[in-house]
């Protein structure tokens, strides 16, 4: 070692140079491109240097997403596919591991407490919840196409006595395009640019949530061998129809029950 009283041996110019650097670096200002929402990739093979854009993602531990077509002559390989995503959706997001469910960035617990099937119904196919003037209309719309044809009952009448009730459901909801040939786009002239028609598109929505109802109710009905009922238009009994007058399954979820020509909730 050196003697204290010499002193500190002189810096080496390594260690000049080192401080110089430091000294330049700390008036280097980040590059702009470093706030860019992108990946710089490097194919070491053959020195090519391209981006690929990230997209966001609503996942915590994973808030970006990139295309593996983004990647030239590179197939991705994802063994059990743990951390590949199959495709995107705004409508829908799910946490299996945490228990979370959201439907338009709602908590579907938050939307089962404070919202009518209706309501969560609109916000799923339009993307926000509906002001009460918007949904007193939807509603109405909707209420209004709760009555089947005559040969449709004819047609849920023709399964067997103990026919799963969600099959009866699929076979009847396919049963009933061929009711509405008008709304098949491989029927009419305007071919597949029919649904383009916001009006086309809202009145095919319409009808479909105002016969499920009905269809599920019969289906509900036929399992356990009673007549069906004929559907109510009150935007009121949109999950609890006609399944049973006197011991209602309801069939969003709550039960009504006929007491005394009283309709009581819980």
């Amino acid at each position: 070692g050196i003697n204290a009283e010499y002193g500190d041996p002189p810096p080496s110019m390594e260690a000049v140079t080192h401080r110089r650097l430091n000294r330049i670096c700390g008036h280097v200002n980040p590059a702009p491109t470093a706030a860019k929402d992108s990946l710089t990739v490097t194919d070491n093979r053959t020195g090519e240097t391209y981006e690929v854009a990230i997209m966001k993602s609503v996942e915590e531990s994973k808030p970006g997403m990139c295309k593996a077509a983004d990647f030239k002559r590179l197939r991705m390989y994802d063994p059990g596919y743990t951390n590949t995503a199959s495709a995107t959706s705004r409508i829908t997001w799910i946490d299996g591991d945490k228990g979370k469910l959201l439907y338009r960035g709602y908590d579907v617990n938050e939307l089962a407490d404070k919202s009518t099937y209706l309501e969560t119904s609109f916000l799923l196919i339009y993307g926000e919840l509906p002001s009460k003037s918007q949904l007193q209309f939807f509603s109405d719309r909707v209420m209004s196409h709760t009555y089947l044809h005559t040969n449709l009952e004819t047609f849920m009448h023709s399964f067997r006595y103990d026919a799963h009730p969600m099959g009866m459901v699929m076979s009847t909801f396919s049963a009933l395009g061929t009711f509405y040939p008008l709304q098949n786009p491989s029927l009419v002239s305007a071919g597949a640019s029919f649904y383009k028609s916001v009006e086309a598109r809202n009145k095919q929505i319409h009808r479909i949530l105002g016969k499920a109802i009905t269809v599920a109710a019969n289906a509900y009905r036929h399992r356990v061998g009673k007549p069906y009922n004929a559907p109510s238009n009150s935007c009121l009994l949109y999950t609890s129809d006609a399944a049973d007058e006197e011991d209602s399954v309801d069939l969003g979820g709550r039960r009504i029950i006929k007491k005394k020509k009283k309709k009581v909730y819980r």
